[in-house]
């Protein structure tokens, strides 16, 4: 239990730490965009290309993405329905299909385990 509350408790150190220094004004707008572009463009494939190592991958699991996109697209069409003028039709298709706690908690909650 203290192993967990330890790892949390760093986990939300780095929050606070981002938090300060903004109000610090440490960083400017271009700090921002350049360390975005960092995590997205290099960061972020070098972990997954790593992470992707040596793990045998089965066809069938490409039927879970399928149905992924299928779902996705039937919430995008619900949200074309329930929208009554243009802009509100636009907000329900980009939202209606966004609610995925899971790209949040399974990183987390993994971290613990």
């Amino acid at each position: 239990m203290e192993e967990t509350i330890i790892k949390a408790a760093i986990l939300v150190s780095f929050i606070f730490c981002g938090y300060l220094l903004k109000q610090l004004r440490l960083f400017g707008r271009s700090t921002f965009n350049t360390i975005s572009t960092i995590v997205f463009n290099i960061t972020l494939p070098s972990v997954i290309i790593v992470n992707l190592n040596g793990i045998h991958f089965e066809t069938r699991y490409l039927l879970i993405s399928l149905l992924a996109i299928v779902f996705n697209l039937i919430m995008v069409g619900a949200g074309w329905a329930a929208g009554k003028t243009k802009d509100e039709k636009a907000f329900y298709m980009l939202n209606m299909n966004g609610y995925n706690i899971g790209n949040f908690a399974l990183p987390f909650v993994s971290y613990f385990f």
